[in-house]
């Protein structure tokens, strides 16, 4: 689904600190796009754009020639996860991050779906309630990765290090499971044509107006 070159460059371009000190963790990243693509209702990237670069205020520094090239990298990312979905040319991989080859970093994916879900809760419930498939089984694993990368799961020591030690492999069967119930109905966000920076901040420039 993505090359080696094309990690490396998203990598770089959202661990650049000097140009978006705030700005998401990749694997965030990752998992914002696959909340997005799952989420039953359109969302713009008008929308979720901001929510992975950083501030208002920093996206107002920004150099617009230097902010497009962010964006094209952000948006080609979110294109092959969409066509990828699609096509289903490959099993769905989450872009986990590791601290060492013996810690993956999950939560980090975890946190960047949970921001969509905290975008659109309402149209996420429909996961929980739906009756065919494995959908409200997956929505179910994927709350409780949640609550556990937060901090609110009250469960027994052995049992929060074995949702620890499953969370990788649970994440992309959690992925395949909600896109089967959703392609049912048409799935709303899909690949996106190009997007100019402009289009991205009239909207933060009219929120700092008022």
């Amino acid at each position: 689904m993505h090359s080696d070159t094309e990690l490396e460059y998203l990598v770089d371009t959202l661990h650049n600190i000097d140009i978006l000190p705030d700005a998401m963790m990749p694997s965030e990243f990752d998992g914002l796009v696959a909340g997005v693509l799952l989420c039953p209702e359109p969302i713009s990237p008008k929308d979720w754009v901001p929510m992975v670069l950083g501030s208002p205020e920093d996206l107002m520094e920004l150099d617009a020639i230097e902010a497009q090239v962010i964006l094209d990298v952000l948006l080609a990312h979110y294109n092959r996860v969409a066509e990828n979905f699609i096509a289903k040319a490959t099993p769905y991989e989450a872009m986990i991050a590791f601290e060492d080859e013996d810690e993956p970093l999950w939560e980090q994916w975890v946190a960047g779906f949970s921001t969509i879900i905290n975008c659109k809760p309402e149209a996420f419930e429909q996961y929980a309630t739906a009756e065919k498939g494995h959908a409200a089984e997956a929505f179910g694993g994927v709350k409780m990765l949640i609550d556990y990368a937060y901090g609110e799961l009250d469960l027994p020591d052995e049992d929060l290090l074995a949702i620890d030690n499953t969370a990788p492999d649970l994440i992309p069967s959690i992925v395949v499971h909600m896109h089967l119930w959703l392609e049912q109905f048409a799935a709303p966000n899909g690949p996106l044509a190009d997007l100019a920076w402009d289009e991205v901040m009239m909207p933060l420039r009219r929120k700092t107006r008022h």
